[in-house]
Order: C-alpha cells, then structure tokens, then sequence
C-alpha cells in the first residue's frame, strides 16, 4: 500500500498482480476528536 504526498489516492496490491487505486481523498465524512471513556467489553 501507498499514499500519494497529497493524501488523495491509496494503491494497493496483491499476490495475483492485481493493482486498485482508491480515491480517500473525502473517506473521513467526519472526523471525531472527542475522548474514549470505556473499553469494549
């Protein structure tokens, strides 16, 4: 896996030769800064 310097594409690949290129630029909708108070159980 890579990320460009920009942040906006992802590439992946695998075993079989197969190479996808992912545009992550607008994944995080929306980005939570708040504080965890408990484990999973």
């Amino acid at each position: 896996m890579e990320i460009d310097v920009h942040n906006k594409y992802l590439a992946t690949g695998d075993v079989n030769g197969v190479v996808k290129l992912w545009d992550i630029e607008q994944y995080c909708l929306q980005s939570d800064s708040g504080t965890i108070e408990k484990s999973l159980p």
